[in-house]
């Protein structure tokens, strides 16, 4: 058979399996199911194979073939992002897809550095980085909206997801430690390229940085200093779009569960203000147990062991008061802690962009 047959034939299977691949590769990647990068391929040109001459695959030719590959693939790696080219962490799964966004319009000189991949090995990540700033349209909304309380919007700021690859969640502490450090150099990078000023370090991300201590911090709209390259950058941390989403939910769920419950749901909507107190005579209601209580300077001491823990606190609720009143209890519950949140979020920010 003509050579030349061979090489068209080629070059059009070729040709079509990389406009396969090109389009397959703005799909969302598989979870987990590779533990190791694809080895890159490359895949020749249509034209330059039809020119190709007969004496192409001759022995003479194998070296010259081998550097116009070589060469190819050096100039396709260079145009790679940064989070995909590097190889500091071999047991990544996949590099974020847009892990660096500059604003869009009237530039302010603050990152928001977030973490979208999971910890949890139940809820698996899915880049969508391509499409949101956060990992879906209803995150990027209610972060807009909170923005707005300080006259900026979303598409104002840099933002970077550290860290900028995806790995399988079923990780141990010692692991992710290692990878925080691997990324850092594409934080310090960014910051000192794009003058950035302060930081707002969101969810995941503040915990890969700061430990259980960003916990404490977000609670306090507390400034810490993040030391960069010998520079102090002023930050602050909050929590994410998603959890505040997941406690909105959580609170509608139990509200509308309540609606069923006509003297309950009249006590939540006539006292939506009166939170605590409502909540603290739902637990005057339950039997008291025989606490041994010591009494010291007026303050009531009970042992650590008859402490009850707020899940055991619920299943009494329910099965002493009934679940009306358990209902009452949860919806009154989630509106409290998403009320807190919302307030620590619009603390933080002002706080932010303060000059003081």
């Amino acid at each position: 058979m003509n050579r030349n047959y061979l090489y068209k034939d080629y070059a059009k299977i070729a040709k079509s399996l990389s406009l396969y691949l090109e389009e397959h590769k703005k799909q969302d990647p598989p979870f987990f199911l590779l533990s190791h990068s694809l080895p890159s391929i490359y895949f020749p040109d249509l034209y330059t194979l039809n020119d190709i001459k007969k004496n192409d695959f001759d022995t003479d030719n194998s070296k010259l073939t081998k550097e116009k590959n070589d060469e190819i693939q050096k100039n396709n790696f260079i145009h790679l992002k940064e989070n995909v080219r590097c190889n500091l962490c071999s047991e990544k799964v996949y590099a974020v897809k847009d892990y660096f966004k500059k604003p869009e319009s009237t530039p302010y000189p603050i990152l928001v550095v977030y973490y979208n991949g999971s910890f949890n090995t139940k809820n698996l990540p899915k880049d969508n980085s391509d499409k949101y700033y956060f990992s879906s349209e209803e995150e990027d909304d209610i972060f807009n909206r909170m923005l707005g309380a300080i006259n900026l919007t979303i598409k104002n700021i840099f933002f970077q997801e550290f860290i900028a690859c995806h790995f399988s969640p079923a990780s141990t502490k010692e692991e992710w430690e290692k990878r925080v450090n691997n990324c850092l150099y594409l934080l310090e990078k960014n910051v000192l390229e794009n003058n950035i000023q302060k930081l707002l370090l969101v969810g995941n991300a503040a915990l890969l940085l700061l430990g259980d201590e960003a916990i404490r911090i977000s609670k306090n709209s507390q400034i810490i200093t993040l030391n960069i390259k010998q520079k102090e950058f002023p930050a602050l941390v909050i929590r994410s779009p998603l959890a505040l989403l997941t406690i909105e939910k959580k609170r509608k769920e139990y509200q509308n569960h309540l609606q069923k419950f006509k003297e309950e749901y009249e006590i939540f909507l006539k006292n939506k203000n009166q939170i605590d107190r409502v909540l603290q005579n739902i637990l005057n209601e339950l039997p008291q147990q025989n606490q041994n209580v010591k009494i010291v300077n007026n303050i009531k001491l009970i042992r650590a062991s008859e402490i009850q823990s707020e899940k055991q606190i619920e299943e009494k609720i329910k099965k002493h008061l009934g679940i009306g009143k358990y209902f009452l209890y949860m919806a009154l519950k989630y509106r409290k802690e998403e009320i807190l949140v919302k307030q620590q979020i619009l603390n933080s920010l002002k706080l932010l962009i303060s000059d003081k």
